[in-house]
């Protein structure tokens, strides 16, 4: 009912902001010319497709959506619960912010992105009060939001949340 597990797609041929690597093809003489790997210290945290993807689009690469690319991703029934997708969110936020401060985002852009952050949980709090009578999966997207926020703002602190410790599924 929420939309949890909808991908996102784009027009083919149409720039992807950044990468996911569920389903990605790389031409290695890109990650050879512009000297990048998948990130060691994110390793737990995640996020390394995204890291990847920002340094790319610095380096002046781009990269672009094949509607013709077809992937199956299987879902663990651990990855299915509320307390999962909500602790999912609190990790995008903390790996974006963690990959925008390795990309070599600029003071400006990691002020906006802090004040994203608060207005997250500021705004996420207020919808869950509205959520209330609004059905489940409405409170879950609520505390979704406010719960990517406040990942965001454990980045600015300094801490990562490693969510990839945990093996889901076999």
């Amino acid at each position: 009912d929420g939309g949890f597990f909808v991908a996102m797609t784009f027009a083919d041929g149409a720039d992807v902001p950044y990468g996911n690597t569920a389903n990605i093809l790389f031409d290695m003489k890109v990650f050879n010319e512009m000297g990048l790997f998948f990130e060691p210290s994110m390793r737990f945290t995640g996020g390394t497709d995204t890291l990847l993807g920002m340094q790319i689009k610095k380096n002046g690469g781009r990269m672009v959506w094949a509607s013709e690319a077809r992937v199956r991703e299987l879902v663990p029934a651990s990855r299915t619960t509320a307390k999962w997708l909500i602790s999912r969110k609190f990790r995008e936020g903390n790996t974006f912010v963690l990959s925008e401060k390795l990309s070599g985002s600029s003071l400006q852009r990691q002020a906006y992105l802090f004040a994203s952050g608060l207005a997250r949980v500021v705004g996420g709090a207020l919808l869950s009060v509205v959520s209330l009578v609004r059905g489940r999966a409405k409170r879950v997207q609520a505390i979704s939001r406010m719960a990517r926020g406040l990942g965001m703002l454990n980045a600015f602190a300094g801490r990562r949340y490693d969510e990839y410790k945990k093996i889901h599924g076999s």
